[in-house]
């Protein structure tokens, strides 16, 4: 009878500790869902953006090809150029950086890749 007993307060502990657990493990499934969906978007934005940045680069490289001898405005142009390619890191290095979270959600609840 004693061991009844053991059994009944183990599968009462069980039961109790399970739904916490399972209903937190929920949560934070749905959450990571949320942010897996709206990952794509947010890269589309990040690659146009890439896109716009790249033809600014490419523009202000002609320009320069374009100017001749005036020295003052191959200065010029070279920064706004320097300015514009560190864009273009940055927006790579924000996208690179919104696939691999996407990799890391989708190992954390088991999702093969939609993109």
């Amino acid at each position: 009878a004693d061991r009844g007993v053991r059994n009944v307060a183990t599968e009462a502990d069980a039961s109790t500790a399970a739904p916490a657990d399972s209903k937190e493990e929920r949560m934070r499934k749905r959450q990571q869902q949320k942010e897996l969906s709206a990952l794509p978007k947010k890269m589309d934005k990040v690659e146009a953006a890439i896109a716009d940045a790249e033809a600014n680069v490419a523009a202000l490289e002609k320009s320069m090809l374009e100017i001749g001898a005036d020295a003052g405005r191959a200065i010029e142009l070279s920064a706004e150029r320097d300015a514009a390619q560190a864009k273009v890191d940055d927006l790579y290095a924000q996208w690179e950086a919104l696939e691999a979270a996407m990799r890391q959600i989708e190992a954390d609840i088991g999702v093969a890749s939609a993109r």
